[in-house]
């Protein structure tokens, strides 16, 4: 898998999505695409979408559509022992944004990042 930041807008409107949701696995409930004039082969799964209001969720870690209800599947004592997220790993998270997103942006995805930490934190904290 590819982990490398693209930096530049792609026109994707050749790619043609999937009504039928067939798959080797569960068929799921996603929109799915492969781009066949790439080498390898690109594969795209689509967010939770409709064709009014656009992308209006994204596919959830387990068994629900939930972070938090997931998080509460999980018995305490195989909740994953993470490493504190810190302010000093912001500039290692955003590594490579600058440029393509505006700085205010970027900001957002850390608050989101951060608030989401905290309340991880808060979470386990409680279980």
């Amino acid at each position: 898998m590819s982990t490398r930041i693209i930096h530049e807008k792609q026109d994707l409107k050749y790619l043609q999505w999937s009504q039928i949701r067939s798959s080797s696995g569960t068929a799921g409930s996603f929109l799915k695409a492969t781009d066949d004039l790439q080498k390898p082969k690109k594969y795209y799964k689509l967010s939770n979408y409709d064709g009014i209001n656009g992308i209006i969720g994204h596919e959830c870690f387990v068994g629900s559509y939930y972070a938090q209800q997931n998080l509460q599947l999980i018995p305490r004592e195989k909740m994953p022992q993470l490493h504190p997220l810190q302010e000093k790993h912001k500039a290692i998270l955003l590594e490579g944004l600058d440029g393509i997103i505006p700085r205010y942006l970027q900001e957002k995805i850390w608050n989101m990042i951060w608030k989401r930490w905290l309340y991880y934190e808060d979470f386990c904290n409680q279980k």
